[in-house]
């Protein structure tokens, strides 16, 4: 299953950094594209902010096919604190902590 989460995030990352350069993050002084697994890093007590956060939620199994099929279920956060020239002001047209969920 790691590969497969591996392979997730991954790919997402990649797409980010095709899509958009400029959405980058500082975190433990390493400038990087701005998305991480939360289950790879430090807790942090706030959601970081501008940032994809990708945690895997569940994890189900079809043990009625011949082969075992594995589904996890993967949550995306992200959340924005608007910017400083609206003085936050526009953070729901920023996306403000919108929650997708994916399949896989």
């Amino acid at each position: 299953m790691q590969n497969a989460k591996d392979t997730f995030y991954i790919t997402l990352r990649n797409r980010l950094v095709t899509t958009n350069p400029a959405r980058t993050m500082t975190l433990r002084a390493i400038t990087r594209p701005g998305i991480l697994v939360s289950e790879a890093e430090a807790p942090t007590p706030q959601p970081l902010l501008d940032v994809f956060a990708l945690s895997w939620t569940t994890l189900q199994a079809d043990l009625q096919l011949p082969a075992i099929l594995a589904q996890m279920t993967c949550e995306i956060q992200y959340c924005t604190a608007g910017t400083q020239i609206n003085a936050g002001l526009d953070r729901g047209r920023a996306l403000f902590c919108i929650r997708t969920r994916h399949k896989r």
